[in-house]
């Protein structure tokens, strides 16, 4: 079903942001931190808002492990407590769906991936994503570049040459978004121009994919080597 919408992967650095602070990639700035909470509340039909809940507690699937997508109870507790107001009449979504899958269920991830690139029209992302790597996942979608860090200053130009190409499209299409915390408000700064897309927040497989160790499920997993089969099967 083509439902234009978006998929926003909440998780710590996007709270720190909508408390005032900063990121690991973001530098701190209060215009940042009241765009980030008006992204906690963007809702609607299509809007899938996801937090990092699993945990003994909330539930876990298979192969999740601490250091692998499995979190402390009290960490849960926190994000449930810090932004419940958020979530009020909205369903609270996996923020590692895709992650986990390509851990524990590689050709069933691979399959998802297949069907992303043929809907992807626009990559808002890295600029050192290296061209195979962004051929053989989202084809050949025009790629608005964004930095490596502190994406959130070069957000306004950012936004402009997203909505320049997307006014140029009449056809429904997803626009695949990989530029960390600065990527839930950039999805809720497009939003407001009702274009016929959904917003598909990418998140670190990205990394994994490009043979980056950024985070610790990374690392802590066999996913770096499957990302080289992964890539290797997208291009058959």
């Amino acid at each position: 079903m083509e439902q234009s919408g978006a998929y926003l992967r909440f998780g710590d650095g996007d709270v720190c942001i909508a408390d005032g602070e900063g990121d690991l990639l973001q530098e701190k700035n209060s215009q940042m931190t009241l765009e980030m909470i008006e992204a906690f509340s963007a809702s609607g039909p299509g809007i899938l808002k996801t937090l990092p809940l699993n945990s003994s507690r909330f539930g876990m699937e298979y192969g999740m492990r601490p250091g692998v997508h499995l979190g402390a109870d009290e960490r849960c507790d926190f994000f449930l407590v810090r932004c419940f107001p958020y979530f009020l009449g909205n369903k609270i979504y996996n923020t590692c769906a895709l992650h986990h899958q390509a851990v524990v269920d590689t050709e069933y991830c691979i399959d998802f991936l297949r069907l992303l690139r043929a809907k992807t029209i626009l990559f808002v992302g890295c600029c050192d994503v290296p061209d195979n790597v962004k051929m053989l996942l989202f084809g050949t979608a025009f790629h608005v570049k964004t930095p490596a860090s502190d994406s959130y200053k070069d957000i306004d130009r950012i936004c402009f040459e997203s909505s320049s190409f997307l006014e140029e499209s009449s056809s429904f299409g997803v626009v695949v978004v990989a530029m960390g915390c600065a990527g839930r408000i950039f999805i809720n700064r497009m939003l407001r121009f009702s274009f016929n897309v959904f917003y598909f927040d990418f998140g670190s497989l990205l990394d994994a994919l490009c043979q980056r160790e950024t985070r610790a499920w990374i690392s802590e997993t066999s996913v770096m080597d499957k990302s080289t089969y992964i890539l290797k099967r997208l291009s058959e």
